[in-house]
C-alpha cells in the first residue's frame, strides 16, 4: 500500500488566549460563601443540552452538607455538587445522583473541579484526577446557574470560596 495523504485545514482547531484557564492573579476576588443565603446566580443560559462543561476553583471551609451545590442549573437540577464527606458528585437527569466518584474535596485548601457531560457519560475531575460514570444523560433546559448552592435550598449551600467559574455548552 504505502499511500498517504495530507490536507491542511486552516483554523480547524482554535485555541483561546493562554490565560483563559489560569488564575486571574487578583487576590481576594473569589465569591465568599458562608452558607445560607450566600451564593451567586447567573443569567438565564437559554439552552437545552446534554453536552455541558463547568469548572471552578473551590476552597471549602470544612466538610460540606450533603448535596451542596457548586455549579448547578436547570429546573431539574443538573451540574456539580458535593456529597457526604466532601465527595465530588453530580446531579443530571438520566444519571445517578447517588453514584460514588471516590474523589474527595480537601478541606480548607483550593482545588480545581470540573464536570463534563456528554450524551453517554458524565466525567468528574478533581485536581486533574478523572472519574467516569457511563450513563445516558438526558437533555436539560439550562436556565440560570446556581454557584455555591443547590437551587437556593438553605440546607445545601456551600461554605467556602469559589473562583474562576467557567461554563461551556
Amino acid at each position: 500500500d504505502g499511500l498517504s495523504s495530507q490536507t491542511m485545514v486552516p483554523a480547524m482547531v482554535q485555541v483561546g488566549e493562554a490565560n483563559q484557564c489560569q488564575p486571574d492573579g487578583l487576590a481576594g476576588q473569589a465569591l465568599n460563601c458562608q452558607g445560607n443565603p450566600q451564593h451567586a446566580l447567573t443569567h438565564e443560559l437559554g439552552v437545552t443540552t446534554n453536552t455541558y462543561t463547568a469548572m471552578a476553583w473551590v476552597r471549602p471551609n470544612g466538610i460540606q452538607p450533603d448535596y451542596t451545590g457548586l455549579v448547578l442549573g436547570g429546573a431539574s437540577a443538573a451540574g456539580l455538587n458535593v456529597r457526604g464527606g466532601n465527595e465530588l458528585g453530580y446531579h443530571w437527569p438520566g444519571g445517578a445522583w447517588w453514584w460514588s466518584s471516590g474523589l474527595i474535596l480537601p478541606e480548607n485548601e483550593w482545588s480545581h473541579v470540573a464536570i463534563v457531560v456528554s450524551p453517554s457519560a458524565v466525567k468528574l475531575y478533581l485536581n486533574g484526577m478523572e472519574r467516569v460514570h457511563n450513563t445516558n444523560a438526558e437533555p436539560v433546559a439550562m436556565g440560570a446557574q446556581w454557584i455555591g448552592s443547590y437551587r437556593g435550598w438553605a440546607s445545601r449551600n456551600f461554605n467556602g470560596q469559589i473562583d474562576e467559574v467557567k461554563i461551556w455548552n
